[in-house]
């Protein structure tokens, strides 16, 4: 997988000693309107007020990188921050679970709202993990409808453990649901 250098717009405000380049995780699998190459690129910076972050930029072999931006805590109390763009008219949440949740994580769900609980299979999407990052793609034909979210989880495998030997156990190391859901498209991106 192809790993671009951190460009200048990820290192902006960021205490130049202290720039970790994390990684990066494929966009274009199962996603027919991206290009095969194409990655998102994750670095870990300390900003020169001290904060944290990970920030985000896209890259493909020959191209000019894209710089998406910055997860951020977007859903109250998850223990994950999250980044949501639009790439090609699909839509993604990238994100990555913080160390104070123990454990190895397996997966990361959201769930939008949908009327009809009996529809809730259709209305939650489940991530693809790596390390403690995930990325939920959204098709284009259903971008609309997710953004606006009405439940959260992770599970990791020791919950999913428990979950096999207790069978009132849920599987989740962490859930919850929100009411009033959260409407994320005001943070949409479009790098």
């Amino acid at each position: 997988m192809f790993k671009a250098p951190v460009p200048p717009e990820a290192r902006v405000g960021a205490d130049p000693r202290a720039v970790l380049a994390l990684g990066a995780l494929s966009l274009s699998d199962g996603s027919p309107r991206l290009p095969r190459d194409l990655n998102l690129n994750l670095a870990r910076v300390v900003t020169t007020a001290g904060v944290t972050e990970v920030r985000a930029w896209l890259s493909q072999p020959g191209r000019d990188v894209r710089y998406v931006g910055a997860l951020a805590p977007l859903l109250p109390g998850a223990p994950f921050d999250l980044l949501y763009f639009e790439l090609a008219a699909e839509r993604y949440y990238v994100g990555r679970v913080h160390d104070s949740l123990p454990g190895n994580l397996d997966s990361v769900a959201l769930q939008r709202v949908e009327a009809d609980p009996r529809q809730w299979m259709a209305a939650t999407r489940v991530g693809t993990t790596r390390d403690r990052f995930f990325v939920i793609p959204i098709p284009a034909e259903q971008a609309a409808s997710w953004s606006v979210l009405a439940e959260a989880r992770v599970a990791t495998r020791e919950s999913l453990r428990a979950n096999a030997q207790r069978s009132a156990a849920s599987g989740w190391a962490w859930s919850n649901a929100y009411d009033p859901p959260i409407d994320l498209f005001p943070h949409l991106k479009h790098p």
